[in-house]
């Protein structure tokens, strides 16, 4: 019964299990950018077909994009078709999984059970909950339908279902390596890598392609690569696939130190060994199972060692093949324990199938994502901006404020921090929505010190936006005027402390500003504070006309304070300098 109906059950179990991501919205996670704002998306038939023409967010993935195009073709903004496509696939490639490991010689039993092992992982959520991800599930169903021709000796379908998984995504190049393995199980050596040439020349013409769109679209125009990155993070995969506990979108990685750096060293020193012992002929069965399992655990893992640069080192969802070797292993050590080892392995299957329907519950939108993250990770300041950007895209304005404070008290120096708070704060006030998506977005693609000349017209209107743009944005080297403009701003809008407190910042800045004196001046008269004013009425500036108004101003503080002769003294003088220099008393 289990080796005749496998594959229906393993497939509707997968429906089942995923059932809960068809009332999932979409999340801010990068969805947008695959849906709502691509450019494919948004022509449907015309821009499935432009898809493989051209690359896109440094990446040549055009069948994932052409899917995403024709499924959302009608409404980009509903969510439910994508959802419904990326979960039918997901369930397609588990019923083939059976016969995929049996090319690789997996017992069938050991298989159907790997494989519900593997699809209850909370791991695989990514790969069918998150719209952005479908590149995982093509790139999937591909390889597993081409392993499965290849159990089939279909060889040539083989070859060319791999290669629309590479066009689905590029990181399934190293696993060209896999065919090549194969071969050498029917043939010599020599001719067994001739005949694997079907997979492995399309493997190698795609992975070089994604190393060169994914470099031309860096800045720099350079690679890098750390040698901690691929050295370490495979055991951290290893760790995290086998305790998976706090499952999250994002993770903070440094490299190991101390006995964690002797660990893996440690680690490594074992592994080499096994690999080099394990793959001799004359090696025990055991031993053998091990080096091959370690050799396809590390295949996958090559384009996520820091070959390729990537905006986060380490994610679950790039332990989608590794998991299934270790699942592959696992379930060949329990079912070798009879109904015991059965029974162990469906209470592995349901206890890893809670935290993954909980996990699907978390990927319902952006909120509930990050808000989940952020509970895990509180002093990660990657997820609280994300949790900002979540907030502010429902209108949750105060709140997304207080996320982006909580950075700026974690890290003053976040890219693009000043940006985010101005465009939540815009937001918040309920300003005019051209000015956050075009004025806004415009001085954030300048540099800070090219920002002034551009904010200057902006703070020419003397209104809300602003005093956003000048309170909120960084302008470098021009930080001093800014500072000095928005207090200027706020005093005559009556806000005395802001006016006080952003003229004295001005003249920490730039002592030579001597323009902000005579709002710190004004400012404290306003707030009373009479003997500071008067203090600063006696600062030596080189501006005869700032100089000038300080000597009105100093008898206004006069004035204030009764002794009436002196002040009127002082303004008059006052008043004859700013004639003699052409300015109005």
């Amino acid at each position: 019964m289990l080796e005749k109906r496998a594959h229906w059950l393993l497939f509707v179990f997968a429906l089942a299990l995923y059932a809960p991501t068809l009332t999932n919205g979409l999340t801010t996670w990068d969805d947008p950018d695959y849906t709502t704002l691509s450019p494919f998306v948004k022509d449907g038939v015309s821009g499935a077909l432009r898809a493989f023409t051209t690359s896109y967010d440094g990446a040549y993935i055009p069948l994932s994009h052409a899917v995403l195009a024709l499924t959302g073709a009608k409404d980009p903004a509903n969510p439910l078709p994508y959802h419904l496509v990326q979960w039918l696939l997901f369930a397609c490639a588990v019923a083939l999984m059976p016969r995929a490991l049996g090319a690789f010689g997996v017992d069938r039993t050991i298989a159907v059970f790997a494989t519900a092992l593997w699809l209850a992982h909370p791991f695989r959520v990514e790969s069918v909950s998150w719209v952005a991800n479908l590149k995982d599930t093509i790139s999937l169903l591909c390889l597993v339908g081409a392993m499965a021709a290849y159990a089939s000796n279909r060889r040539w379908l083989s070859a060319f279902v791999f290669v629309v998984g590479l066009l689905g995504k590029a990181s399934l190049a190293p696993l060209a390596l896999l065919f090549v393995l194969l071969e050498w199980r029917r043939a010599k050596p020599a001719a067994a890598l001739v005949s694997s040439l079907r997979w492995l020349i399309p493997g190698i013409a795609a992975g070089v392609l994604a190393v060169m769109v994914h470099r031309l679209s860096l800045p720099t125009g350079r690679l890098s690569l750390n040698w901690a990155t691929p050295l370490t993070t495979p055991f951290w995969y290893l760790g995290r696939t086998l305790l998976p506990l706090g499952s999250r979108a994002v993770y903070d990685w440094s490299p190991p130190t101390g006995p964690m750096l002797a660990a893996v060293i440690g680690g490594w020193v074992v592994t080499a060994a096994v690999v080099t012992i394990g793959l001799r002929a004359t090696a025990p069965r055991i031993l053998r199972a091990l080096a091959i399992g370690a050799v396809l655990f590390l295949l996958p893992l090559i384009p996520f060692t820091g070959v390729v640069r990537q905006v986060h080192v380490v994610a679950e969802r790039y332990t989608l093949y590794p998991a299934l070797v270790l699942a592959v292993g696992l379930a060949t050590v329990l079912v070798a324990f009879g109904r015991v080892g059965v029974g162990v392995l469906l209470a592995l299957v349901l206890a890893l199938a809670v935290p993954n329907v909980m996990r699907q519950r978390e990927w319902r939108d952006g909120v509930t994502l990050w808000t989940s993250n952020v509970a895990l990770a509180p002093g990660s300041t990657v997820v609280h901006i994300n949790l900002a950007g979540a907030l502010g895209g429902v209108g949750r304005f105060d709140e997304a404020m207080r996320e982006l404070q909580t950075v700026r008290s974690m890290e003053p120096n976040y890219p693009g921090l000043d940006c985010f708070i101005a465009m939540a704060r815009a937001g918040k006030e309920r300003l005019d929505p051209s000015f956050a998506v075009t004025e806004l977005t415009q001085l954030c693609a300048l540099k800070a010190s090219e920002r002034w000349p551009v904010a200057a017209r902006i703070v020419a209107r003397k209104d809300a936006s602003s005093l956003v743009v000048l309170e909120e944005l960084a302008f470098g080297a021009d930080r001093a005027k800014a500072a000095a403009a928005a207090g200027a701003l706020a005093l005559e809008k009556q806000q005395l402390d802001r006016a006080l407190a952003f003229a004295t910042q001005a003249r920490v800045w730039d002592p030579s500003l001597d323009r902000a004196i005579i709002t710190q001046v004004l400012a404290l008269v306003k707030l009373k504070r009479l003997d500071e004013a008067r203090a600063l009425t006696d600062t030596q500036v080189n501006d005869a006309r700032v100089a000038a108004r300080l000597i009105g101003l100093r008898g206004v503080v006069l004035n204030e304070l009764g002794q009436f002769a002196e002040a009127e003294l002082l303004l008059r003088q006052s008043a004859d300098q700013l004639r003699a220099l052409g300015e109005t008393p």
